[in-house]
């Protein structure tokens, strides 16, 4: 199974984007993020292509390291719309992910000025980000949930360690929390087992 996107320190949304901007842009700057000894996720929830370099910041969680950097650096701020241009001096897409996801502190160049390709891209990277917290806003966990799961087709015996590894949609179907999670997301919104839609509200304002 893949991991559970809410416990990963980035969430990677796979969607369509174009090349970045030259780094010499008056619209680009750098950013320093430091991770925290707790090793609490840095918020940061990035749109990729796998074929094109660059990412695309969709979305911004709370956290202590981000909010450290806006309120010292406000004329900089670590904000949704942003292209990343280069982490830690590495600028290709998969080379940026492992960073986000393993340095112990992330030197970014960013840019807000986005091609037409980059703002489509971080409009779906934001849409699916909110399609993933309508879905937490809508399932629920169980008390107790067997046998194999619809999606995966591997066993889903509550395990008392993770307890929310287990999840129920409204019409009353189990399955894994990060398998429905993104079926929801990404395919279907309807249960893979009756049929039923699930209606999942968010809201995609600029």
């Amino acid at each position: 199974r893949a991991p559970d996107p809410n416990n990963s320190p980035v969430f990677v949304a796979i969607v369509a984007m174009a090349g970045c901007q030259s780094p010499s842009d008056k619209k680009t700057y750098r950013v320093v993020l430091d991770r925290q000894a707790d090793g609490s996720p840095l918020g940061l929830i990035i749109a990729q292509h796998p074929r094109v370099d660059g990412l695309v910041i969709s979305a911004v969680m709370e956290s202590e390291a981000i909010r450290e950097w806006n309120e010292a650096h406000p004329d900089k701020p670590v904000q949704r719309g942003l292209a990343l241009l280069e982490i830690n001096e590495v600028s290709d897409s998969q080379g940026m992910v492992h960073e986000c996801c393993n340095a112990p502190s992330l030197n970014m160049l960013v840019s807000q000025q986005l091609t037409p390709e980059q703002t489509l891209a971080f409009r779906k990277g934001l849409r699916k980000h909110l399609l993933s917290q309508a879905v937490d806003q809508i399932i629920e966990i169980p008390e107790s949930c067997g046998g194999l799961c619809a999606i995966c087709h591997e066993d889903m015996a509550t395990d008392e360690a993770l307890p929310t590894s287990v999840a129920k949609i409204p019409c009353g179907h189990c399955f894994h929390r990060s398998c429905v999670t993104k079926w929801l997301v990404s395919g279907s919104q309807r249960c893979p087992l009756c049929n039923r839609a699930v209606h999942l509200d968010i809201s995609t304002e600029d």
